[in-house]
């Protein structure tokens, strides 16, 4: 009797260990799939920034500095605007759609990427920036309320 309790605590333990090590592995997997798809989108978003940082150096005036914008709208014309934050690695394109779902889970052009875009709300008019207060959404739903200094 004691050596059935045995076996069948055995097969128990069994079940527990393959289920467990199948959590582990899925676990492993996603965590894999994440990383993944976190450098796919530092490495399109390097794209871009060179794209800006070339057209940047090429532009010389105030004029120039919008005009290298022009070569940006090309890449997408939903592209309103560049966010930078000296020593940090934020130094992204501001995208704006017709609705606040949109770049989500999208890039800057506009393919399916987990980690999505930073972007206007769709509400702010980006030809009248100077009169208001503009809500920057990311994916994650966090929020930046950016207001203009004269």
């Amino acid at each position: 009797m004691a050596k059935k309790k045995n076996e069948k605590m055995s097969s128990i333990q069994k079940i527990i260990l393959i289920i467990g090590s199948g959590v582990f592995l899925f676990s492993l997997f996603k965590i894999g799939q994440t990383f993944y798809d976190y450098s796919k989108n530092e490495n399109v978003m390097a794209e871009i920034q060179d794209e800006y940082q070339v057209s940047l150096q090429d532009s010389q005036t105030i004029m120039k500095h919008f005009q290298q914008f022009d070569r940006l709208l090309t890449i997408n014309p939903d592209i309103v605007g560049w966010l930078t934050i000296d020593n940090t690695k934020i130094d992204y394109p501001i995208l704006q759609s017709s609705d606040n779902e949109y770049y989500l889970n999208r890039n800057y052009k506009k393919e399916e990427e987990k980690a999505g875009s930073i972007f206007m709300d769709f509400r702010n008019q980006i030809e009248s920036l100077d009169k208001a207060n503009y809500y920057l959404w990311t994916s994650n739903e966090r929020w930046l309320n950016v207001r203009t200094i004269r």
